[in-house]
């Protein structure tokens, strides 16, 4: 199957996008790549307790509310398509922050996840997988933790039934997310590493979306692992001590047995076999033994790692133009060890990172060379902005490199006023003039370009180039070569600016011959 068959199967993908907090991320919803993991410095609790709550639950439970909707009529096509068109609309009002009736969303989403339901049960298998989409980033965004893992869950098992290897991928992309988020790295890098091989196989759809989050999955999981194994030596330290006191404590009562020296039971040094009076059995008295001071082995922590990794952005180049609404960002990143192979990069409006980001998505490092390349995800307007790469290692230090560019997509706008367009000249050697742009980006020199018309072919030959320098939008340039009387000429006046964008403006004229 095709990896973009599934997402292409009746509906558009939600095309806003909201940021969710959970735990240590903020998860961004309402992407085609699937959920893209953000990690943060200020920890949410609320949203992880109740996602790691409804992840545990039994997949096969369900809410009373739903168990009665099952029995109803089961929709046609065209009422699916309504419904995951539906979802979509809620999912695009509600990130962008509308204000809607929730008694009325709360009644659609239970009725979509009743159709759902009965889609399933009567076997209709693509359809389940549609709803599953559109419906997925509608229940994140309502916190309706659940319904959200019940209905990937049934996409999972929907997508291995049909053989859907995509969709497959992105389910299991979608859980592991929500794996890492809940704080259950080792169950994310589980499904997202598996995920990352489908995608693979499928040429790499998502894949870099899915070697994000999976990279600080296993940050999170050796994190995780690490703080085991320092509470297990501390555990063991602690009840090797507390046996250590119960053996003093022990200990203590049978040196106080010891028959002392010159007692009649007295037998010298070692062990003293004596009657019991009680029994006649024979007792054995154990000689003290001097206790050594146990030596703990004591831990060793690792040096704490301040070092950040070294990032550079070298495309665009700091302070350039660039003629393009799709630029392409490159650079390298840090290949020390612990570095992560994610690189994102973040694009504010302006000169400064102060405002509110354009966009912000991953790139993949070479995991020889640590360079990287990616194309911006959307267009973007003229103007200035100021892209940031960032690249975590697995301590959590973050490297950063920015550069400031300016988008320019306008041709200078540059004319003659002198000769007209299609006047006669007697001067043989004439003086053309004109305006140019203005504009911060535009270039000051003027290029002037006469050729002549051979009247036999119909063909123009470059007779010279001139070049001068605009002044305050004007510009004057005296022809260095006589022209020939009778024939005609073609001049063109072209600008460029820093961007590489080139504005040209064309006249024709004749030279006439001069009666004194």
């Amino acid at each position: 199957m095709n990896p973009s068959e599934s997402l292409k199967s009746g509906s558009s993908p939600p095309q806003s996008r909201a940021l969710l907090p959970i735990g240590d991320y903020q998860l961004e919803l309402g992407s085609t790549n699937g959920i893209f993991a953000l990690f943060t410095t200020q920890a949410e609790v609320a949203n992880a307790d109740g996602l790691a709550q409804a992840l545990n639950a039994e997949a096969e439970a369900k809410t009373e509310k739903t168990a009665d909707l099952l029995e109803g009529p089961l929709d046609d096509a065209s009422s699916v398509t309504a419904t995951s068109e539906r979802c979509l609309t809620l999912f695009n009002a509600i990130a962008a922050g509308e204000a809607l009736d929730p008694k009325v969303v709360s009644q659609e989403l239970d009725a979509a996840l009743a159709l759902l339901a009965r889609l399933d049960r009567s076997g209709r298998h693509k359809e389940v997988l549609r709803l599953a989409r559109d419906l997925s980033a509608l229940l994140a965004l309502l916190l309706r933790w659940l319904e959200l893992v019940r209905t990937l869950r049934l996409a999972l098992t929907t997508a291995h039934a049909l053989g859907d290897r995509s969709a497959e991928a992105w389910a299991l992309h979608e859980l592991g997310s929500l794996h890492l988020a809940a704080g259950q790295p080792k169950k994310a890098t589980e499904h997202l590493h598996r995920a990352l091989e489908l995608q693979q196989e499928l040429k790499g759809y998502g894949v870099c979306v899915t070697r994000h989050n999976l990279d600080a999955a296993e940050r999170d999981t050796a994190g995780h692992n690490a703080l085991r194994k320092v509470r297990r030596r501390r555990r063991l330290r602690f009840v090797g001590a507390s046996a250590l006191i119960v053996l003093l404590a022990t200990g203590g009562v049978a040196l106080g047995t010891r028959v002392p020296p010159g007692h009649p039971n007295s037998h010298g040094s070692g062990s003293t076999s004596t009657q019991s009076q009680s029994t006649g059995q024979p007792t054995t008295t154990i000689q003290p033994t001097t206790i050594q001071p146990t030596t703990t082995q004591s831990t060793t922590i690792p040096p704490v790692d301040n070092t950040k990794p070294v990032i550079v952005l070298n495309e665009p180049a700091a302070q350039s133009y660039l003629a393009t609404d799709t630029p392409t960002f490159s650079g390298a990143g840090g290949l020390a060890h612990g570095d992560l192979a994610t690189i994102t990069l973040t694009i504010y409006p302006g000169s400064t990172t102060s405002g509110t980001a354009v966009e912000q998505f991953p790139a993949q490092r070479d995991p020889a060379s640590g360079e990287f390349s990616v194309p911006a995800n959307t267009q973007l307007a003229e103007g200035s902005y100021t892209a940031v790469a960032t690249q975590r290692d697995r301590h959590d230090n973050v490297g950063t490199a920015q550069v400031s560019f300016t988008i320019d997509l306008t041709k200078p706008v540059v004319s003659f006023t002198a000769p007209k367009n299609g006047s006669s000249t007697s001067d043989n050697m004439p003086t053309f003039q004109g305006t140019a742009g203005t504009l911060p980006s535009d270039k000051s020199t003027i290029t002037i370009t006469v050729s002549i018309l051979n009247a036999t072919t119909g063909s123009w030959s470059v007779v010279e180039t001139l070049t001068t320098d605009a002044v305050d939008g004007t510009w004057t340039r005296k022809s260095d070569t006589a022209l020939t009387d009778g024939a005609k000429f073609q001049a063109v006046v072209s600008q460029s600016d820093q961007a590489g964008n080139t504005g040209s403006k064309t006249i024709l004229f004749s030279e006439t011959p001069y009666i004194g």
